[in-house]
């Protein structure tokens, strides 16, 4: 994916959301934790209790959600995915490379 289109699905996850949700709302989450996972999970509301929130229905699918809520990236195959979303170059643009 292009970073134009990758700075444009998340600029409007922004807009749509008021500034709650986001790669870039998830990447200044992650760097105010000490860029450390497992303290983002439960900040986002993807982890409660050390358990993996389950897919649909724990999820929250509106804008009272915590922020950085969505959008949503698998993480069953670890944080790999997750990680090079919120690196990449087109992210740390949007907010003055904020990791």
């Amino acid at each position: 994916m292009s970073g134009k289109d990758l700075q444009t699905i998340d600029r409007l996850w922004t807009i749509y959301s008021t500034g709650r949700f986001g790669f870039s709302i998830q990447a200044k989450i992650l760097k105010s934790v000490g860029k450390k996972y497992e303290l983002m999970w439960p900040k986002i509301g993807w982890k409660k209790e050390g358990l993996w929130t389950r897919y649909p229905g724990s999820f929250r699918w509106s804008l009272d959600a915590p922020d950085g809520h969505m959008p949503l990236i698998n993480q069953l195959r670890g944080v790999r995915l997750m990680d090079s979303i919120l690196k990449h170059p087109a992210i740390a643009e949007r907010h003055n490379n904020i990791l």
